[in-house]
């Protein structure tokens, strides 16, 4: 991936969400994901929207019953900050914490490779960890 020498321009452009990130908490384990359908459009290089659908997958411990649920498809507000270098931070605020996506954008802005965090309003730090890939859809 070619990291550009100026930031790349997302305005006006939409980009397919693919994301893994993983949850634990004492022998509690949650693995979430987006659908294929998750899409990121932004209306300039610093905002935008998601309408996202996810599904999680858990279990209470190794010896547990595995357990799967589709999450209805939610659009939220986002912003971006984009560097020079293409290091891009996307934030996404859902009403009980805060879905992160650090990491780089190509030269052309077409792609984005990044880790991924979300907070909990309530928690003092990460609650889950992942990653995520945003790849530019055409018309």
């Amino acid at each position: 991936m070619k990291l550009p020498d100026t930031a790349p321009e997302i305005a006006d452009r939409q980009y397919r969400l693919l994301f893994l990130d993983v949850y634990f908490e004492d022998q509690f384990i949650e693995i979430g994901h987006s659908r294929f359908d998750s899409v990121f459009t932004w209306d300039s290089n610093t905002a935008g929207s998601l309408t996202v659908n996810s599904a999680t997958v858990s279990t209470g411990s190794l010896q547990a019953e595995v357990e799967s649920e589709r999450d209805p498809t939610q659009t939220y507000d986002t912003t971006a900050t984009i560097a020079d270098n293409g290091a891009t931070t996307v934030t996404v605020n859902d009403g009980e914490g805060r879905f992160e996506l650090r990491g780089y954008l190509n030269e052309t802005g077409s792609l984005g490779v990044f880790n991924t965090f979300y907070t909990d309003s309530n928690a003092d730090g990460h609650n889950t960890i992942g990653l995520a890939v945003m790849v530019e859809v055409s018309e």
